[in-house]
């Protein structure tokens, strides 16, 4: 049964020769969901640096919400749709946001993997949020 996910992001900041605090920006994304996975992956003391943790998208073929928190106190590697490399880093307690109403028509996203950039001394995790068809 389909239901709704609203993705909400506020963003308030000092913009130049304002005061403080004074600009604000609100977005919001609506979009039908039927499938969803959502957890979070643990990074083991044996996990050296560049161990490959894929984020398991479960039964959600086609993303319309997508969030991953790095939980850990290191960087991680961010890789999209099978990259062989890191298409970007996402650093310690950051947050990696996707949201469309519809998936798009030509190359939608398909898979995210993280990346370590150092073994954990503790086990640590990462959360994640798919959400989608």
């Amino acid at each position: 049964m389909a239901t709704n996910c609203v993705t909400t992001a506020s963003l308030t900041w000092t913009p130049p020769s304002a005061a403080p605090n004074s600009g604000v920006a609100n977005f919001s994304v609506t979009s039908s969901v039927n499938a969803q996975s959502v957890g979070k992956v643990d990074v083991l003391v044996t996990d050296a640096s560049g161990t490959v943790i894929p984020i398991p998208f479960g039964t959600c073929n086609s993303p319309k919400t997508v969030i991953i928190k790095n939980m850990m106190s290191t960087d991680i590697g961010v890789r999209l749709n099978g990259a062989g490399s890191d298409t970007f880093k996402l650093g310690a307690g950051g947050m990696f946001m996707y949201s469309a109403p519809t998936s798009p028509g030509a190359t939608p996203l398909s898979a995210i993997s993280v990346v370590t950039t150092a073994q954990p001394a503790q086990v640590e995790s990462v959360e994640y949020f798919v959400l989608g068809d």
